[in-house]
């Protein structure tokens, strides 16, 4: 068997093993390295022990990386301030391969918002916002769905006595039939969170399968959250960015009467999601930053 000689070690982030292991096998190696990031490393929620660590390690494994890989421009500018003239970043945007697009949306009634995925402190305050808000357009066709695949008790707690908003589960290959149904797929990210950084770098894997999907976002995040700035630079979806059933409430019922300007988010969306999250580019830019660092 051929010996195996590796010119680059790529560490990819966890709860930061896997970035301190890295780490020390440079050093020990003598091998360049890259990090790659899915979220944040020091500015995450972590047991005690972790939080210590990556207080002590983050600023020498940062950079001393030949690369730190990022998925969107706010988490490059976060680290970029945070460690200025030490980082070299690069930014590689969530992706998933090219899908089938729902055909032509004509919505009518009853009316659906639909959410899909995990939901964890990140998400909770916004969904239950929505439920919130559910109860003020009691007068509209409008029904609720949330594809849960882990049961949150206090999801299930706040829909008692909600006929009109169902929790289910189902598997992932049926999402994007499940994302076909909606008038507006539902995008949360939470307010008054212990870990701000991570609500305003974060681009939830939803938002790569929303832009994919052939239907218009509701985005209810802080404004302060890369989603909802980028979002609204771009005409992605309808964002309610204040933390506010009232106001959610009064943007769906505006909507719902003329849902046809969902036509344009869907158009911008597309154009977006090929443009910048499609598997094959995002791929393409991995390798060439790869190649790069090793040339």
């Amino acid at each position: 068997m051929a010996a195996e000689h590796s010119e680059l070690l790529l560490g990819m982030s966890d709860g930061g093993t896997a970035l301190i292991s890295t780490w020390v096998l440079s050093m020990v190696s003598r091998r360049p390295y890259a990090l790659y990031l899915f979220d944040l490393y020091r500015g995450n929620i972590r047991d005690q022990p972790r939080r210590l660590l990556a207080r002590l390690f983050e600023r020498p494994i940062f950079t001393r990386a030949k690369r730190v890989i990022v998925t969107n421009q706010a988490t490059e500018q976060y680290y970029q301030r945070l460690y200025p003239g030490r980082i070299r970043t690069a930014v590689v945007h969530n992706s998933v391969p090219d899908r089938h697009v729902a055909e032509d949306y004509a919505p009518y009634p009853p009316f659906a918002i639909i959410f899909t995925g995990n939901v964890c402190w990140a998400q909770l305050h916004s969904i239950l916002n929505l439920i919130q808000a559910a109860k003020l357009l009691s007068d509209l066709p409008l029904n609720i769905r949330l594809y849960v695949p882990v049961s949150v008790p206090e999801l299930v707690e706040a829909l008692r006595g909600q006929p009109r908003i169902t929790l289910a589960a189902a598997h992932q290959s049926e999402m994007p039939r499940i994302q076909s149904e909606a008038t507006l797929l539902f995008l949360p990210l939470a307010w008054h969170t212990e870990s701000p950084d991570i609500i305003a770098t974060a681009t939830p894997g939803k938002f790569t399968d929303y832009l994919a999907s052939g239907r218009p976002m509701l985005i209810h995040a802080p404004e302060y959250a890369f989603v909802s700035r980028y979002a609204r630079q771009h005409q992605l979806g309808l964002v309610v960015d204040q933390d506010s059933p009232e106001l959610l409430a009064t943007a769906i019922r505006e909507y719902l009467q003329r849902p046809e300007r969902g036509k344009t988010y869907i158009t911008n969306a597309l154009a977006m999601f090929q443009n910048n999250y499609e598997a094959g580019k995002s791929a393409r830019i991995l390798a060439e930053t790869l190649n790069e660092i090793q040339t």
